[in-house]
Formats: C-alpha cells, structure tokens, sequence
C-alpha cells in the first residue's frame, strides 16, 4: 500500500513539473556543469554508510570509553 501511495505521488510531482515546463516557468541553471559537480560531491559525501558495531563491556570499561571521547 505504501509503494501504491509512493507511485502516486511520483506521478503527481510529474504532473506538475511538465504542467511547469509547458508554461515556461522553469527556468536555465547558470553554470550548469559546475552545478551537477558540486551536487555529485555533495551525494557522495553524504552517501558514505556508517558502521554499527555490537560489542559488550562491563560498566566501568564503558565508562572509560565515554570519557575518552
């Protein structure tokens, strides 16, 4: 149901940007290769995963860690 509703919502986005295009309110980025550049860095940082890590300490060895850092 939530993909259903996901779908719908793509297709309305649509919608409204050709509807957009079609009037001639979208307009032309300046520098646009520049741009793309610096939105691919900014995905690319952004994209790295974190790590989650189980481990298990006593009390005072985790402690120690929070003091550490």
């Amino acid at each position: 149901m939530v993909a259903k509703k996901k779908l719908l919502d793509e297709a309305q986005i649509e919608h409204e940007v050709l509807i957009a295009f079609e009037k001639g309110e979208l307009k032309s980025i300046p520098k646009v290769k520049a741009e793309i550049a610096r939105t691919v860095k900014i995905f690319k940082a952004s994209g790295k995963k974190i790590k989650r890590v189980n481990i298990r300490l006593t009390e005072t060895d985790f402690e120690q860690t929070k003091e550490a850092f």
